[in-house]
């Protein structure tokens, strides 16, 4: 499937669109860090908890500290891409990623054919696996 060029409308638009998610994904991941008593950040905030309940909260804390600064280097890839002609053309075929998706996930680095398929091979090499080990 052929996706025609995008405008210079729309690379306008997903380029604001990148640069507007990506602050308020910055902004998110610093009121997820804090600081304690001797000035040092941590992802993590003190807590009363007994032990296992604060351990098992600053797991979830990390996680979504590292997902958010995953997703951070993704916007920041896709900003720099966006300087460059390979802004949107899919990594995995070549072809040009639809306007909606991009829209939609601006991030997007394949098209929604390739995503599909990557995505179907994923899933079943971690049920396969999954399976394996039952």
């Amino acid at each position: 499937m052929t996706t025609k060029a995008l405008s210079a409308k729309e690379l306008e638009d997903i380029g604001a669109l990148l640069k507007q998610q990506r602050n308020a994904l910055s902004e998110h991941l610093r009121g997820g860090l804090h600081v304690d008593a001797n000035d040092e950040v941590r992802a993590t905030p003190e807590t009363d908890a007994d032990w296992t309940t604060a351990t098992s909260e600053a797991d979830a804390a990390l996680l979504r500290v590292e997902h958010d600064a995953t997703e951070l280097a993704a916007y920041d890839r896709a900003i720099k891409k966006h300087k460059t002609s390979e802004f949107g053309q899919c990594e995995t075929c070549g072809t040009q990623i639809g306007y909606a998706r991009l829209l939609a996930h601006p991030t997007a680095e394949r098209c929604l054919a390739c995503q599909t398929r990557a995505e179907s091979r994923h899933f079943a090499s971690t049920t396969g696996a999954e399976r394996r080990h039952n």
